[in-house]
């Protein structure tokens, strides 16, 4: 496989680096609340063997127990809420992956097929060899109203995008539907508190959920949805090493 150019290498790397951050930050806030969890039980025993002079933390004790309690709540239950944040957070930064990217590439030399298609959609462009940032970012939102896609579920709004470059990133048909899952699991998440609508019952039909269920996000869920972006975006790193082995422009 052709090494990738720097600026395509840059964008991967910044990927993985917010991807592993999250999954740090994932694990310590685990650890964080059984610590939490446990806190009044310890402290409660240590109290008792003090028999002169013990400190009055009944108020604080009384805060303690209400926090470890939700503590206990949230790991009974899988970790819901942390495996929520996490998701959420990572479809995010692989939207911004893929835009940034794309835009990256029309500072760095574009297919002339991709700049074709661009002015058939009559997206202006001034001089495309001295497009800066603020320009390219410009052309993919022109590129994303033009089209449509942000009105496509799951991997759909990439490939529209990612197929102006010539590149049609590989997949198996449960790969492309974790990712739709993962696409209606994140927007009721952020925009219905976790409960289901009609969009979500009706784009996951194979969940058999009912509108107004709450959909909660566990370790395994959250594990199949990781696994299934790392395969689309391998599949995609792979097309663009082939493309530039075929096509010079990508600098």
């Amino acid at each position: 496989m052709k090494p990738l150019p720097d600026w395509a290498t840059e964008r991967f790397k910044d990927f993985l680096d917010h991807w592993y951050k999250n999954e740090e930050f994932l694990r310590l806030s685990q650890i964080g609340l059984n610590m939490i969890k446990t806190t009044p039980s310890i402290l409660e025993g240590l109290l008792s063997s003090i028999e002169e002079g013990r400190p009055h933390v009944s108020d604080d004790m009384e805060d303690m127990r209400w926090d470890a309690e939700l503590a206990r709540a949230e790991l009974e239950r899988g970790f819901p809420g942390l495996y929520a944040q996490f998701i959420t957070h990572i479809w995010g930064s692989f939207e911004e992956l893929i835009r940034s990217l794309l835009a990256a590439w029309l500072r760095h030399g574009a297919p002339a097929t991709t700049w074709d298609q661009i002015r058939n959609l009559k997206i202006h462009v001034d001089d495309a060899n001295s497009l800066d940032e603020d320009g390219s970012f410009f052309i993919i939102n022109s590129l994303e109203y033009k089209l449509g896609t942000r009105k496509r579920p799951g991997i759909g709004r990439f490939d529209a995008l990612l197929g102006i470059f010539g590149a049609s990133p590989k997949v198996e048909d449960d790969t492309r539907k974790a990712l739709l899952e993962l696409y209606y699991v994140r927007n009721i998440l952020v925009h219905k508190r976790g409960l289901a609508d009609r969009r979500f019952v009706e784009g996951c039909p194979w969940l058999g959920v009912s509108v107004g269920e709450l959909v909660e996000v566990n370790e395994e869920r959250a594990v199949h949805f990781c696994r299934a972006l790392g395969e689309y975006i391998t599949s995609l790193i792979h097309e663009l090493s082939k493309l530039r082995h075929q096509a010079p422009e990508i600098t």
